[in-house]
């Protein structure tokens, strides 16, 4: 038997007001709700807990809230204490008690509701990004000879109280030419600037912020699969599912794709320097009798309207050959032509799963089914109704057969 376990811990911070510094738990919660995706600057979470509710000092002293959020001089919680939501699960393999959990969100309030169950509203760390004044550079001008978008976004951060709070990820460095910050802006609007004229993506893995083209590290997912498998199967520890199994030959897709390079012209600038311009190079990539085929953008003219299936679109950095562009889409595009399961499904809190894991789907009764697919978000819900992950998945990664009867084998053997 399962046994949900949920904790939540609150750090007060004392900003507003002073003398606040209790570091809170609270071992019951009416519900949470959670996500964990790449599509949304910010992961947002929901904590309801009962009006009359105890909280654990760092004593273990049990404590009555006597004020939720701020109507006398001590109030329990305030808009920028520091939340962390840990649930999972007890049980007893073979009579020995083993316990189970996994950091669900990290963040800070953001809004406390007065109503009686009362509810915490959090967003993860991208709630100080909306915080910190974007100040850097040579009067918030940014060279692209001397700045990645990694380093500009960095150099704003420890440009503020929150250095070494928040990190950039630095595996990848993002060059987008030179770049000036306008009028009065925080790092959030810069990073929505970012993602609306380069396309880049941005959010958070826990404390460190992730920016660029690239969505998923796959050295970050194969490293939690050798932890833990995620393994889930129909008629099993799948409770719901809103899945549609496609085949291949029935998938009909396309896609736009756009470089945007810096090249360099005739002209100098007044210190001797070449003059560079932004050029944008695209290209239609699509399906002709079962075959994919691109074309490069004239200029001046538009391409044929999509009228069937999807069409995505893809974004590079410097590549400035239409054929390589084409081959790039064509590559990427691959990755959604398959025979397999698109959507969602509903399973326990365990194997736990954050966006970017690989992870198994088996269908016993049509083995053939069965599949490794990339996880795109995670919504997860928990509290007096038990623990649950609502799962999406992006594309299917190539996995032989015998690949995943070996899956199923060890499945059985565990079981």
């Amino acid at each position: 038997m399962l046994n949900v376990i949920t904790q939540i811990e609150i750090q007060q911070s004392d900003k507003l007001v002073s003398g606040r510094n209790a570091l809170l738990y609270f071992d019951f919660v009416c519900e949470f709700e959670a996500s964990d995706s790449w599509e949304n600057f910010t992961n947002k979470c929901s904590i309801t807990l009962p009006y009359s509710v105890f909280y654990s000092d760092v004593n273990g002293r049990k404590k009555l809230i006597n004020n939720i959020g701020g109507f006398t001089d001590s109030p329990t919680f305030l808009r920028g204490d520091k939340v962390k939501v840990t649930s999972g699960y007890k049980y007893f393999p073979n009579g020995i008690e083993t316990v189970s959990t996994a950091v669900i969100f990290e963040g800070f309030i953001a809004n406390v509701t007065s109503k009686k169950p009362f509810t915490l509203e959090c967003e993860d760390y991208m709630y100080l990004l909306k915080q910190i004044p974007a100040k850097g550079g040579s009067n918030n001008y940014f060279s692209g000879k001397k700045y990645t978008v990694e380093k500009i976004i960095q150099e704003l951060i420890d440009n503020s109280e929150y250095k070494g709070v928040i990190n950039v990820n630095q595996k990848t460095q993002t060059n987008i030419g030179d770049y000036i910050i306008e009028g009065n802006m925080t790092v959030m609007q810069v990073l929505e600037d970012l993602r609306k004229n380069a396309h880049l993506e941005s959010f958070f893995r826990g404390t460190e912020l992730q920016i660029g083209f690239l969505v998923y590290d796959e050295s970050i997912a194969i490293e939690r699969e050798l932890q833990q498998k995620k393994v889930f199967v129909f008629q099993h520890n799948i409770i719901e599912e809103d899945l549609i199994y496609k085949r291949r030959e029935d998938v009909v897709l396309s896609a736009v794709a756009c470089s945007f390079n810096e090249i360099e012209t005739d002209k100098q600038t007044k210190d001797g320097q070449k003059k560079t311009k932004n050029e944008r190079l695209e290209v239609l990539v699509y399906n002709k009798n079962g075959e994919l085929v691109g074309v490069k953008k004239e200029k001046g003219k538009s391409f044929p309207e999509n009228k069937e299936g999807e069409r995505r679109t893809f974004f590079f950095k410097d590549v400035t050959s239409a054929d390589t562009l084409i081959q790039r889409a064509k590559d990427k595009l691959n990755d959604y032509f398959y025979s397999g399961y698109r959507g969602t499904f509903t399973t326990f809190g365990i194997p736990f799963v954050k966006q970017g894991d690989n992870v198994y789907l088996i269908d016993k009764s049509l083995p053939e089914r069965s599949g490794y697919y990339k996880v795109k978000s995670v919504r997860y819900t928990g509290g007096v109704n038990g623990l649950r992950q609502e799962i999406e998945l992006d594309y299917k990664i190539p996995k032989s057969q015998t690949e995943i009867d070996e899956i199923i084998k060890k499945f059985n053997d565990w079981r």
